[in-house]
C-alpha cells in the first residue's frame, strides 16, 4: 500500500553519535544536501536535486557560490543557482562536486555511481480496468544489496509492463511509476529495469479487475494533524483547521478490495471542506482535504465513472480542537 507523498530514499539511515555526516565537504564549510539521504552514491541513470548548506550552524555562504563537476561525463550538472542544482548519474564512476568562490574552489566532495542491484518497492495487489495505478521505490540499493549500501536520487528505472497491453506506462515522478490498466480484465506485471546494464529490478504483478465485479463503494478517513493515527472506517471525525486523507476502495464478493485511484475519482465537496490540489509524486490511491474553519458534519461524495458513475457519500464530522 502507497503512503502519502512520494518515496524517499535513505531516509533511514543512522549514523553514530560522532560519526562524521557523509555529505559534509571536505573542506567541511558545507553540507551537500538531498532530503534525507546520507549516502554519497547514485544509482546510474538518477537525478537528485542538492543543497548546499553552511556546515556551522547559523553559518552563512558566499553569495556567488558556483558548483561544478570535476567529470561531467559521469555526474552531470543542471539548473545551477548559487545554492541548487540537479545532478545526473550518467555512468558508472566517480566525481568530484565543487562549489567555487571569488575563483577558487570553497569546499568539495566525492561523489560516486554505480548500477543499482536491489529495491525496495510499494504497491497495490489490483487495479480496476482501465484505471489508474502507481508503484513506488521506497529504497534503492548497491552491490551489497542491504542498508550498508543504499543508493539516492531517483527516475532511473526503465519502465514497462508484461504483457506490454496490460499496462501502459505514464511517468516516472521522483521513484513513483504511473501506469494505466487495460480495459480488458485479467492480469499484467509492472516490470522495472536497471538502464546500464539491463537486469531486471521489478517485476510486480497486478490483477486488473472488471468494473463490473465491484459491488459498491466504501472508504477511510486518516487524521494527518496526528502523526500516530490510522485510517478508520466513515463517519470520521476531524479536528477543525486540518488535513485529511480520504481512500477509497471498490468492494467485491470474496475476493479482497480494490483500490481505486484519486484520479478515477469525481468528489463533491460540499462549503466547509476543500479539497487539496496534490502534485506528483504523491500517493494515486489518497485523496486530501481541509477542514478551514467550521465545526458540523459535512457530507462528501466519490462518484467513479468507471463504475458506471457509482456514487458514494462520506459524512466528515468536523469538531472543536
Amino acid at each position: 500500500m502507497l503512503m502519502v507523498g512520494g518515496p524517499t530514499v535513505a531516509c533511514n539511515v543512522d549514523l553514530a553519535p560522532m560519526e562524521p555526516n557523509p555529505r559534509l565537504g571536505r573542506e567541511k564549510r558545507v553540507f551537500f544536501s538531498s532530503g534525507c539521504a546520507s549516502s554519497i552514491t547514485m544509482p546510474v541513470g538518477a537525478t537528485d536535486t542538492i543543497t548546499v548548506d553552511p556546515a556551522q550552524e547559523n553559518g552563512t555562504l558566499p553569495t556567488d557560490l558556483e558548483p561544478k563537476t570535476s567529470d561531467a561525463s559521469i555526474i552531470a550538472i543542471a539548473n545551477p543557482s548559487s545554492t541548487t542544482f540537479d545532478m545526473r548519474a550518467l555512468k558508472n564512476g566517480q566525481s568530484n562536486i565543487e562549489v567555487w568562490s571569488a575563483g577558487a574552489r570553497y569546499d568539495w566532495l566525492t561523489f560516486h555511481v554505480e548500477p543499482a542491484r536491489a529495491v525496495k518497492v510499494e504497491s497495490e495487489p489490483a487495479i480496476l480496468a482501465g484505471g489508474r495505478t502507481g508503484l513506488a521505490v521506497t529504497e534503492v540499493y548497491g552491490a551489497c544489496k542491504t542498508d550498508e549500501c543504499l543508493l539516492f536520487g531517483h527516475s532511473f528505472m526503465k519502465w514497462t509492463a508484461d504483457p506490454a497491453s496490460a499496462l501502459t506506462f505514464i511517468e516516472d515522478t521522483k521513484n513513483l511509476a504511473h501506469y494505466t490498466a487495460s480495459a480488458t480484465p485479467g492480469t499484467g506485471a509492472i516490470v522495472g529495469t536497471e538502464p546500464s546494464e539491463g537486469g531486471e529490478l521489478v517485476r510486480h504483478t497486478v490483477e486488473i479487475v472488471d468494473p463490473a465485479t465491484i459491488t459498491g463503494i466504501t472508504g477511510t478517513i486518516k487524521d494527518t494533524s496526528n502523526e500516530d493515527a490510522k485510517p478508520v472506517s466513515f463517519p470520521g471525525s476531524i479536528p477543525i483547521n486540518e488535513w485529511f486523507e480520504v481512500r477509497i476502495v471498490g468492494e467485491r464478493s470474496g475476493k479482497i478490495p480494490v483500490a481505486i485511484a484519486r484520479h478515477d475519482i469525481e468528489w463533491a465537496v460540499p462549503a466547509g471542506l476543500g479539497q487539496v490540489p496534490q502534485s506528483e509524486p504523491a500517493d494515486p490511491f489518497v485523496s486530501i482535504f481541509a477542514a478551514p474553519g467550521t465545526t458540523g458534519s459535512f457530507t462528501l461524495t466519490a462518484k467513479v465513472a468507471l463504475l458506471g458513475g457509482m456514487e458514494q457519500s462520506f459524512v466528515v464530522n468536523v469538531v472543536a480542537q
